[in-house]
């Protein structure tokens, strides 16, 4: 498991890994205001200097109405994480306690997580886009454990809203992890049979949860019904969280992803660095041409030197 995370390669990002995409000190860094908070000079450094013009403005995904918010707020606001956000309720404390020893406990993972995250919402603000599929070409590849980690990093800035879901309604893992199991079933949530604010369980002021403890008799169905667009459109539509992230069934596998791919608006695509074959990576690719960005491979353990 600390193996993890030994490359992230990103679609789109020219030249190696370096201080550009840092808040620091050192040579070509930019280093944040005595005055600033760190999690605003993060936010600050990934959104601009400046408040996006008119004509730069998100287009809205096909077949999305009209009730849903507007972008999140530019850079020198202050969210207000009070109303129907504060409605959710918190998750046990032990839940809590799960979560926050799965971020700390190994600084290589944090790290990696943390950049990975950096880069992911300049992407996002970038294109314009919100809703994220975390999937892999097969089984086992570690999306729930980037999925996870990822709305961790995340949640680590206090003005960013993150709402992860467990889609894999096939081997549903994130309450596994987090100590949650036999709480919920994800069918209900997509269904319409349950308000957002009384599935979703908060981890953190500003992380909402998702659990799944229900394997569904016809996944595929349900993620491709109408039914299930609508609950992504409520949940935007109630909590306007600025990243909803989508634990998702593996690619190549089952046909669960390809049709809830029109309810996405780019995927994230986890491969095993010590299994997953460059040609699954490419195939992958070919599925998802005109249907949804790949907005990069994330390279998911890897062999240690000797």
């Amino acid at each position: 498991m600390f193996e993890r995370y030994e490359k992230i390669f990103m679609t789109g990002h020219d030249g190696e890994e370096g201080d550009s995409h840092r808040i620091g000190t050192g040579a070509g860094s930019r280093t944040a205001a005595p005055d600033m908070p760190f999690d605003r000079a993060l936010r600050k450094h990934i959104l601009g200097e400046g408040s996006a013009s008119a004509d730069q403005a998100p287009q809205p995904r096909p077949g999305a109405t009209d009730a849903l918010p507007s972008a999140p707020a530019q850079s020198g606001d202050v969210l207000d994480l009070s109303g129907t956000w504060h409605a959710i309720r918190p998750a046990w404390r032990r839940q809590q306690t799960a979560a926050q020893r799965l971020r700390t406990r190994n600084p290589e993972v944090r790290r990696a997580a943390d950049l990975l995250r950096t880069r992911l919402l300049q992407k996002l603000h970038t294109e314009g886009w919100r809703r994220v599929a975390v999937t892999a070409p097969e089984a086992g590849c570690g999306t729930t454990f980037t999925a996870l980690n990822l709305a961790l990093s995340i949640s680590a800035v206090a003005d960013f809203r993150t709402v992860l879901l467990d889609l894999n309604l096939r081997q549903p893992g994130l309450g596994r992890i987090l100590d949650g199991n036999g709480i919920q079933e994800m069918s209900d949530l997509l269904r319409g049979r349950v308000p957002v604010t009384e599935y979703l369980l908060r981890y953190a002021e500003n992380l909402a949860v998702g659990l799944n403890s229900e394997v569904s008799p016809n996944p595929a169905e349900l993620l491709q019904s109408r039914s299930a667009g609508e609950a992504l459109d409520e949940i935007e539509r109630q909590l306007a969280p600025d990243v909803v992230l989508c634990d998702i069934p593996p690619l190549l596998a089952h046909d669960d992803t390809l049709g809830f791919l029109p309810q996405v608006d780019c995927v994230l695509l986890v491969a095993d660095g010590t299994r997953t074959l460059s040609t699954q990576i490419a195939e992958c690719e070919d599925l998802l041409e005109g249907k949804a960005p790949l907005a990069g491979v994330v390279l998911d353990r890897g062999r240690a030197p000797r």
